[in-house]
């Protein structure tokens, strides 16, 4: 979900369709002869009580393997707590930005 500017005053509570967690686990094969660089780039936590977007990003030398978890703790959040949602979802919409260097040995 990206927040556009003109959407990010708010002047109405929150009702997300239901409280959800969402986690994918990302495996990448580094071929042969190469290294990956800036797999630390990749880590990032940003934590509420409304929710959370985590980030965390290790490598083996033969594969990288990125865990991604996200978060929207309630089906409902106060107006006053929007700036704490925009937290999180600014970090995940960041995080898609986000790259690694597959680099010859």
């Amino acid at each position: 979900m990206k927040i556009s500017a003109d959407q990010r005053k708010r002047k109405l509570d929150i009702y997300p369709s239901f409280a959800r967690s969402l986690q994918w686990t990302i495996t990448l094969q580094i071929p042969d002869g190469y290294s990956a660089e800036g797999i630390n780039e990749l880590n990032k936590k940003v934590e509420n009580e409304t929710g959370y977007f985590i980030a965390e990003a290790s490598s083996d030398g033969k594969t990288v393997t990125i865990n991604v978890r996200k978060s929207y703790n309630h089906a409902y959040e106060p107006v006053t707590n929007w700036e704490k949602m925009l937290a999180f979802i600014d970090a995940a919409n960041e995080w898609n930005n986000a790259k690694i260097l597959l680099k010859k040995k």
